[in-house]
């Protein structure tokens, strides 16, 4: 039997042809953010994102009440409406009955950063990002908060990589030993600092801070 390209129906060209699209639609979906300048929209390279206004894309996407259901698990006690400025452009404000006050006017460095990782969000749950390197992911959240994002992040099936200064989340019960990274002068996973076998009752936080110390 002749195992080779003939053997495959024509789907668009050639087996090679086929995976190399598929090699470009990954790469065409790649993207870097972080939220760490001082735009209300963050920073990001790659992948268009198609509007100006981060929240035109939530309203857009009818998820600007699960944008606050969001916030409020993340401790952000709030109410939020669509209303226009002055200009007509829609926009997501906080609602506090009597006023409203626009939401990247009002929102704390730590909420905008919730606002910008939500946007990305939206599309790495809707399979729109292939691969996304998020970069000091945490900078302005507590321990807990930070927690809640690595598990949202990792129920979608997206490829991520994310940075972070803090240990404490370094946890079995967000992700194996095998997916922590040590960045210094290299790049080591964390299994390959111990000669322990990493089991799922150890706290590799504990282990790691007594490795360095």
């Amino acid at each position: 039997m002749k195992i080779g390209h003939d053997n495959y129906p024509d789907r668009g060209g050639t087996v090679t042809n086929q995976l190399f699209t598929k090699l470009l639609n990954f790469i065409e979906g790649m993207v870097f953010f972080r939220s760490l300048d001082s735009t209300k929209k963050g920073e990001y390279v790659g992948k268009d994102i198609g509007v100006k206004r981060l929240s035109q894309a939530i309203i857009s996407a009818n998820s600007v009440s699960d944008f606050e259901t969001f916030l409020n698990d993340a401790g952000i006690k709030c109410s939020l409406t669509i209303d226009t400025n002055s200009n007509g452009d829609e926009g997501i404000y906080f609602d506090y009955g009597s006023t409203s006050l626009e939401f990247g006017l009002a929102a704390s460095t730590g909420t905008l950063s919730l606002g910008i990782f939500y946007f990305w969000w939206l599309r790495l749950s809707k399979k729109e990002i292939t691969f996304a390197y998020i970069d000091e992911f945490d900078a302005f959240y507590h321990h807990a908060l930070a927690s809640k994002i690595v598990e949202r992040v990792t129920n979608t099936s997206c490829q991520t990589i994310m940075t972070t200064h803090n240990t404490g989340i370094m946890s079995n019960d967000l992700l194996r030993p095998d997916c922590y990274f040590i960045l210094d002068k290299t790049i080591s996973p964390i299994t390959a600092l111990t000669g322990k076998e990493l089991r799922k009752a150890h706290n590799l936080e504990k282990i790691y801070k007594g490795l360095s110390s």
